[in-house]
């Protein structure tokens, strides 16, 4: 079917969690999901979060690969726009954005947040006013790499749910590949022999049809 790699999702009490282990998935990362409570924020007539711009999106990939492990890239990389998003700024710097996903049963966030940012409880609690009235419980995902938002989480009466093992597959291994780099010495100087071009053509009986050894390449 095309696909990279398998992840899978599991509490890291349940007894299938060593059998995905020994059947060739491994940990990129942990989490919990936390239950935000449904009070409505009153202190602040004005929010902090804001919907993104396209001039945005470039400061949104940086944040998410600063914060990011490259272990969990590897197995989740960024996507571009392919989900609702608000972002909060501070001096035009985008220093948090947050994905929205929402469901039938309620709506889940994935939050990329800066250490730096200050008084976090009370972003948050401004984050909860943003789904306000619509019936539904939100969640809030928090990774290992962001585990010093449940301080705050806890602070706001937040409720979290036990902690979940991420794990990934990978289908395709990385293999390298090996140049010869073959030096010849022309005219007492050392020179660098070019190699064979990657790409290469076959030709069939019929002289205007020409395949290329490269998939997807038809001329």
């Amino acid at each position: 079917m095309g696909a990279l790699n398998i992840l899978a999702e599991i509490e890291e009490s349940h007894e299938l969690f060593e059998m995905l282990r020994q059947s060739g998935f491994c940990v990129f990362s942990w989490e919990s999901i936390w239950r935000l409570p449904d009070h409505k924020n009153k202190t602040q007539q004005t929010s902090d979060w804001l919907v993104p711009t396209p001039v945005d999106e470039n400061s949104i990939r940086t944040l998410f690969q600063t914060l990011v492990p490259p272990l969990v890239q590897n197995a989740e990389p960024f996507t571009n726009g392919d989900s609702t998003r608000l972002v909060y700024k501070k001096n035009n710097e985008v220093l948090a954005y947050v994905e929205i996903l929402t469901g039938a049963e309620g709506i889940y966030l994935i939050p990329v947040i800066h250490p730096s940012v200050e008084d976090i409880g009370q972003l948050l609690a401004d984050l909860i006013d943003q789904f306000s009235g619509l019936g539904k419980p939100v969640f809030l995902q928090v990774r290992s790499y962001q585990a010093w938002l449940s301080e705050s989480l806890l602070t706001i009466q937040a409720e979290p749910s036990p902690r979940f093992a991420l794990l990934v597959k990978h289908l395709t291994a990385s293999q390298p590949s090996k140049v010869l780099n073959m030096q010849h010495v022309r005219n007492g100087s050392r020179q660098t022999e070019p190699t064979a071009p990657i790409l290469q053509h076959y030709t069939d009986n019929n002289p205007s049809t020409e395949i290329s050894k490269q998939p997807g390449m038809i001329k």
